[in-house]
């Protein structure tokens, strides 16, 4: 404003000069009197000059400004008509035209963008400066931007008039943004401290935004109006923004800046979305820069009633408060805006937080979420409650021990769980394509009443006995050593049933990629009882585990409870292919010499019509399975020194030596061998030898 005020001034001081002294040059004087307002590079071309009207054909100054700018200024077809007598007695000329005005702006690169502060007021040029512009009218026909501007304002034809009378201050500019956009602008404003401004921006249809603002002493107030889908538009196609939601709707919103904005006060703002349905969301804000607090309170309503409500608090760089909202309405208002669609999602969510922003020195959080009747594909729940509190990083946060997730009546996939609890204690971070979950020694996880078809169990209980530590990159994640044990088991699968004391799994290899999971495992167990139609109590159980390229490999080794030996059972199975084998042996005989032990005892009840109570027992089993192949079973049953009974007749000395296929039909796959050395009954026999070869059926 001081560079256009001393261009009229001097222009006007030339015209009286040069009506005056009709042998001095115009363009000679106003060269030189731009140079000693510090211009330079000047070129100037009169006319006319007449006593009404004086025209110049073009007019070219620049003009170096304070902030390290310089400001070139292009002016075509300059017209001032004027009142020689109004001139002279009132310094002021009845209107300038300007055909074409452009500003081009050249930063020397060493401009430092100063905060922003709010003014204590707010002065539209003082009323000292407007009873001295030497205009009562001014008029740009076409006024053009180059060079350090907004892009937006590049090279774009705007036409502006102003009109001044006494104080008051009239003004109207219109900007053609494209072919199909205008944007008008009118202000009035009565004195330096008063103003209104309406600005509307119309497309080739109708008007898709509009402001108006009101300057007072004491306050700036004003409303906002706009269509949110030609304004989405028009933000992509003049900003180098890539994407915008596809947002639609109707924004209205109101707002007040108190003048001047002492720490007490606040600047109020109230908006209020009107989505494509029937959904109203609503802004309630307030808060003060100086003292760096802002409270703001976010309310959706549709025709089913309120579904969202936030009361939130921003101070330094904290955002604290509590929230609450049925996810089915809020999963429906952002389906529009959202490049992927959220999952189909039910439930009345609500909580705290109380969380750092970037750049707060306080960088612990806290947030508390409960749902009640959660619904989600492949997961449903009564209710779940989630508390975390810890400590957020710029690559992550940290978990505090009493971090956790707890639901009941859960339904994940095909499970059913009463109660599920599982604690978080740990950390998570991330950075670029990477991250790592880190979960301390000592959580847990418990399950209530878990159930999946004929499967059930009342509790299982594992815990962490080394951390767990996950690690993504990528399409790969890996798990470094850990070790995980439970609480005593018992497990029913429709007839059949497990009861096991405490196992525990040492995992020292589990990853997954592309190519598959690939996991290595030892577990153990001190007991384990199997129950069908019969009762198998085991001891002793330990195995490894192994899976890789598809092939799962187990390796368990097991003791009868009651009676002494050791039994190996190896088992293969490819995933791929639905086919395996398994190998079952013993690998220290059973021994039935120990008072007290009989063959009865492997499993109960025993229901064959002979026993052993002495002796000693050893066996192989192999079998075989295949798609849409019966399963084959074969067996290797060695036994010495038998003593027991067979019915009514007691024996001593039985050995046998016998090689069978027992499934898919019983028969012999060698000769085998029978002795016996006393069989007692109404008449005993001594020494019996044979030979068996049971037949194919």
């Amino acid at each position: 404003m001081r560079i256009v005020k001393i261009l009229f001034l001097l222009f006007l001081g030339c015209i009286v000069t040069g009506l005056l002294f009709r042998q001095a040059s115009l363009a000679k004087i106003t060269t030189l009197a731009l140079e000693r307002a510090g211009a330079h590079d000047i070129r100037v071309q009169v006319e006319q000059l007449g006593i009404s009207r004086t025209r110049l054909h073009a007019l070219h100054t620049v003009f170096p400004l304070p902030s390290g700018t310089t400001l070139s200024l292009s002016l075509q077809g300059i017209e001032v008509t004027y009142s020689l007598k109004n001139l002279l007695t009132t310094g002021k000329c009845r209107a300038v035209t300007i055909d074409s005005l452009e500003i081009n702006q050249q930063s020397d690169g060493r401009i430092r963008q100063q905060p922003f502060t709010f003014p204590e007021k707010i002065s539209l040029l003082h009323d000292s400066i407007r009873t001295s512009l030497p205009v009562k009218e001014l008029h740009i026909n076409r006024l053009r931007f180059k060079g350090d501007w907004p892009a937006q304002l590049i090279d774009k034809n705007i036409r502006l008039n102003a009109s001044l009378a006494g104080t008051t201050l009239s003004v109207f500019a219109a900007l053609e943004l494209t072919n199909e956009i205008s944007i008008t602008t009118e202000l009035q404003s009565p004195d330096a401290r008063h103003a209104k401004m309406v600005t509307t921006a119309r497309n080739s249809q109708k008007t898709f935004f509009s402001s108006n603002l009101a300057l007072a002493p004491d306050k700036l107030s004003g409303t906002v109006s706009m269509q949110l889908a030609p304004v989405r538009a028009l933000i992509l196609n003049e900003t180098d923004m890539d994407s915008l939601p596809d947002i639609n709707g109707h924004l209205t919103g109101t707002f007040s800046l108190p003048l001047p904005l002492m720490n007490s006060a606040d600047i109020l703002a109230d908006f209020i979305l009107h989505d494509t349905s029937t959904n109203d969301i609503s802004l309630n804000a307030r808060g003060n820069p100086t003292t760096k607090k802002l409270t703001f309170t976010i309310n959706g309503r549709n025709s089913e009633g309120i579904f969202l409500t936030t009361n939130l608090t921003l101070r330094s760089k904290k955002l604290a408060g509590d929230f609450r909202f049925n996810a089915a309405q809020i999963q429906q208002l952002l389906r529009p805006y959202l490049s992927r669609p959220l999952p189909d999602i039910q439930g009345e969510v609500e909580g705290l937080l109380d969380i750092p922003l970037p750049g707060s020195r306080d960088s612990n959080y806290t947030l508390s979420a409960q749902a009640t009747n959660l619904s989600m594909p492949r997961f449903s729940g009564t209710s779940l409650n989630i508390q975390a509190d810890g400590e957020m990083t710029a690559e992550g946060f940290t978990m505090a021990k009493n971090s956790s997730i707890r639901a009941t009546d859960v339904v994940l996939a095909k499970y059913k769980m009463q109660d599920f609890s599982l604690g978080l204690a740990g950390y998570f971070h991330r950075e670029e394509d990477r991250f790592i979950l880190h979960i301390k020694e000592g959580q847990s996880v418990d399950i209530k009443k878990l159930s999946s078809g004929g499967f059930f169990t009342e509790a299982l209980s594992a815990q962490l006995k080394q951390p767990l530590h996950l690690t993504r990159q990528g399409k790969e994640w890996q798990v470094r050593p850990t070790l995980l044990s439970t609480d005593q088991l018992q497990i029913t699968e429709k007839k059949r049933s497990y009861s096991s004391g405490p196992f525990q799994v040492n995992l020292s290899r589990f990853n997954g990629s592309v190519k598959g999971l690939e996991l290595d495992a030892q577990v153990s167990t001190p007991s384990l009882i199997y129950k069908d139609t019969r009762t198998i109590p085991l001891k002793n159980l330990a195995g490894t585990l192994q899976l890789k390229k598809n092939i799962f490999n187990a390796k368990i080794e097991f003791s009868p409870e009651k009676i002494p030996g050791r039994m190996e059972l190896k088992l293969t199975h490819n995933l791929a292919t639905a086919s395996g084998n398994l190998h079952l042996k013993t690998s220290k005989r059973c021994d039935f010499d120990k008072e007290g032990t009989t063959l009865a005892d492997i499993f109960s009840p025993w229901k064959f019509p002979f026993n052993l109570d002495r002796g000693k027992l050893s066996f192989t089993a192999d079998g075989r399975w295949r798609p849409h192949k019966p399963f084959r079973l074969a067996s290797f049953v060695t036994v010495t020194k038998g003593d027991g009974f067979y019915k009514k007749f007691m024996f001593k000395g039985l050995s046998i030596r016998q090689d069978l296929a027992v499934l898919p039909r019983l028969y012999s796959k060698s000769e085998g061998n029978f002795a016996l050395r006393k069989l007692i009954g109404g008449i005993d026999i001594y020494d019996t030898r044979a030979k068996l070869n049971f037949a194919r059926s």
